[in-house]
């Protein structure tokens, strides 16, 4: 048993050596703590990239994030960071009270990208994207701890 146990550690080990990925574009889903959503990639160069959020968050309504991400190679990952903004609507519905709420603001983004394998298009993120609004439900807003699974191409 322990050596079966071994032996599968080495083999997944070996199949699992994470690596970071250079990609034109890349598309997917970001699952947050408060909302998930579609997210697109684009890298206007070899260390920056820009990157679009079409989130539904968990409380109702819509919300549309644009970011400038600055990459970092670190070893077999990439450290990013960067900073955009954020409109949406979102709608606070109890037994008494029905309000729509516009808002818009600022974001900003620090996460880790990469891939698996080199061999597969998919790429992992792990990322936290503070914010604020200026409108609407007015303040900010530190639950943005979010993760990734985008294709690459």
């Amino acid at each position: 048993m322990r050596r079966l146990f071994l032996t599968t550690v080495l083999v997944l080990s070996a199949a699992i050596i994470a690596s970071a990925q250079d990609y034109n574009w890349a598309a997917g889903v970001r699952l947050g703590d408060d909302m998930g959503g579609i997210s697109v990639k684009k890298s206007i160069s070899s260390n920056d990239k820009i990157e679009a959020i079409l989130s539904i968050p968990y409380w109702h309504g819509a919300n549309l994030t644009g970011l400038y991400q600055r990459y970092i190679p670190v070893d077999a990952f990439h450290l990013y960071y960067g900073a955009g903004g954020h409109f949406g609507n979102w709608k606070y519905k109890n037994d008494d009270v029905s309000k729509n709420y516009f808002f818009l603001g600022v974001d900003c983004i620090v996460g880790l990208e990469f891939s698996l394998l080199r061999s597969v298009p998919l790429l992992f993120s792990i990322d936290y994207k503070p914010s604020y609004n200026f409108t609407g439900h007015t303040g900010f807003s530190f639950t943005g701890g979010g993760i990734g699974l985008r294709y690459r191409f």
